[in-house]
């Protein structure tokens, strides 16, 4: 009998080689898109904000991106208390306690690893910091957000909703245990 392949999005890809990495017992994964933007040499960069005690590193580019994109980057950043500039990177790395945190069964109902994945760490307290990194231009694909108004408007709905959601939870210490596996993530 042969495997099928099927394309689940971005996300649940990156979420694959998450679970793949928890299972052989990585301590640090870094993920990168697949368009040609991130560059391999500048994982240097994600690694010494990491060293100096970071949970997460997002590799930031905040000069990407139109006007429009910064507009939606500023409103979530508000609506949720979130202290990062670029949102919507995947050049980023993950330790094992936020590697924990996003093989769990909460962050496999998210669609975006963007603000969901933020929300998620930043409750559970993990570190999270910025490393400042050149972008290329995007040498294949589209953004899967930014590519036409509809889905702007899908990805502001959903966002939106998962905010209202998730940015607070009614009960820290039980989310907290649920996302964790009752495993300790301090």
């Amino acid at each position: 009998m042969s495997a099928l392949a099927y394309c689940l999005g971005a996300w649940k890809a990156t979420q694959t080689g998450l679970r793949y990495a928890e299972k052989q017992g990585f301590n640090v994964v870094v993920t990168m898109d697949a368009d040609g933007q991130h560059n391999a040499d500048n994982i240097a960069l994600l690694l010494e904000k990491y060293k100096a005690g970071a949970d997460v590193v997002i590799g930031n580019c905040t000069e990407r991106g139109s006007a429009g994109r910064h507009i939606a980057w500023n409103f979530f950043k508000r609506l949720n208390g979130l202290s990062v500039s670029d949102i919507t990177s995947g050049f980023r790395l993950y330790n094992s306690s936020a590697i924990c945190c996003l093989v769990s069964r909460e962050a496999t109902m998210l669609e975006y690893q963007c603000i969901g994945v933020l929300i998620m760490m930043r409750n559970l307290r993990l570190s999270i910091v910025e490393a400042s990194v050149p972008m290329n231009k995007r040498t294949t694909g589209i953004s899967r957000i930014f590519h036409s108004w509809l889905a702007v408007g899908y990805y502001l709905a959903y966002s939106g909703m998962l905010s209202f959601t998730k940015a607070f939870p009614t009960s820290k210490n039980k989310y907290i245990n649920r996302i964790t596996r009752l495993k300790n993530i301090d």
